[in-house]
Formats: structure tokens, sequence, C-alpha cells
């Protein structure tokens, strides 16, 4: 099975499938690094986060105390271990974590 998942991640999938039987070949398409955020004195209601990979950017550039709508549980456990407090999970894709949001404010 070709894995093309980057670090951090890629490991521990490995490891699940060897332990399935698996025989995986890692073959990452992705090299993820955080970057620095450097946001406006914007106020924000809240943060959408639809992969545990921006996490570390968002730490110190964001409130903890946000609202943060992360895309799955995996993701939400990510952001509570951050430091994040009010943190909601969707069901894990776009369109719930859509939903998720509720309605449009207006």
């Amino acid at each position: 099975m070709l894995v093309t998942r980057p670090e951090p991640g890629l490991s521990e999938t490995m490891a699940r499938l060897a332990a399935s039987g698996w025989c995986g070949i890692a073959c990452p398409a992705l090299n993820v690094e955080s970057r620095p955020l450097r946001l406006s004195e914007a106020r924000f209601d809240g943060v959408l986060v639809s992969s545990g990979q921006a996490l570390p950017s968002l730490c110190g550039a964001v409130t903890p105390d946000l609202p943060l709508f992360a895309v799955g549980e995996a993701t939400a456990a990510r952001a509570r271990a951050a430091g994040f407090r009010d943190v909601r999970a969707a069901e894990g894709d776009a369109a719930a974590l859509l939903a998720a949001l509720g309605p449009a404010p207006g």
C-alpha cells in the first residue's frame, strides 16, 4: 500500500498498516512545516481547523479561549492538547465541519 501522508502522522499510519498485516511504502506527498501567522488586529469569532497540521501555527497567534471548530475528533484532541479551551469536533469531513458552525449570522 502506498502511503502519501506526511509527518507527523506517517509513522503512526505505517505502524497501523504493519500491525494489520499490510506492507506499506512511505511516500509522503507533502512536507509540512509550521509558519508563524501574522494576523491583523481584526477580531475573530472563532477558528475553523481542517487539519491538525495547522495547530502549531495557531498557538500564540490566536487566543486559546476562542471557539475552535475541528474537522474531527483527532484534530480536536490535538487542539485541546495544544491548550485550546473551547474545542468542538465535527464528524470528519468538510461538510460536517461547515454544519458544525451552524447557520450564518444575519
